[in-house]
């Protein structure tokens, strides 16, 4: 997770503290933020206008946990969700693409090295980039309009916006067939260098190194059926709510119970 002091300032807009931190808005709330109605508003200026002092208000980021691995995801706030799977980006992105890299690096010119990988190893720079913007794109659209619509269907005063595309045609060709991809490209990598160690190829660096594609790619597929199973489907459900609450004038009788509504 990225350390506050590195991108969290009173000048910060709010978007980006949501895209890094999507639970925040749950504190938004309790100061009676509306982070959909001014956007472009500076934390700064919010919390000057909640009567929170800046230093209350970075304390109480720096106590916002991020959300247990292994949640009953369906039955919480779905930015609690959201939060989650940032995080796990930020671990792939900052933590897990860079060790894999320089695990790479570490064989370059030693033909002995994880055996017949290198091909693999070669690929791995289009892999990580692909992998990267699969992610920057979900960041960039995907989280963000989820997060807007959960707030939309607690504060259906909100304008959900709905002109800037629909999260069920996003995720069926921006993402799903991306994911597709990347869960057989990783396939690639840990078959083969399987292959190498039963073949007995593997010198400590190598092995190493395959102990580390072995939890990023255990870590990538739970991460993808997360997103598959359980946040797409949430989020169309969202998505479809809203459209029914529009047709019908904003009469959807849900609206009137929040409890029924992702947050």
């Amino acid at each position: 997770m990225k350390a506050l002091k590195n991108w969290l300032f009173p000048e910060t807009a709010l978007p980006t503290l949501l895209a890094i931190r999507p639970l925040a808005i749950s504190m938004l709330e309790d100061m009676q933020v509306r982070p959909y109605v001014v956007p472009a508003v500076r934390i700064g200026d919010a919390c000057k206008q909640a009567g929170v002092a800046w230093e209350t208000f970075l304390q109480r980021m720096e106590n916002l946990g991020i959300p247990a691995r292994g949640s009953d995801w369906a039955h919480l706030p779905i930015c609690r969700l959201l939060d989650f799977l940032t995080q796990e980006h930020r671990d792939f992105a900052e933590t897990f693409i860079p060790a894999i890299k320089a695990g790479f690096a570490s064989g370059e010119g030693r033909k002995d090295f994880l055996g017949t990988l290198h091909p693999l190893i070669k690929a791995w720079p289009a892999f990580s980039a692909s992998l990267i913007e699969h992610m920057a794109a979900e960041e960039a659209f995907l989280f963000p309009k989820i997060l807007r619509y959960a707030y939309c269907v607690k504060h259906h005063q909100v304008d959900p916006d709905f002109s800037d595309g629909s999260v069920k045609v996003f995720a069926a060709v921006h993402l799903m067939r991306g994911e597709e991809k990347q869960m057989v490209a990783i396939s690639e990598f840990m078959e083969a260098t399987a292959f190498s160690a039963f073949a007995g190829t593997m010198d400590a660096p190598a092995a190493g190194l395959f102990h580390l594609l072995e939890t990023f790619q255990a870590r990538l597929t739970e991460h993808s059926r997360m997103e598959r199973e359980i946040l797409y489907p949430l989020a169309e459900g969202l998505e479809r709510r809203l459209y029914d609450i529009y047709i019908n004038g904003g009469t959807d009788p849900r609206i009137a119970n929040p409890e029924l509504s992702p947050a």
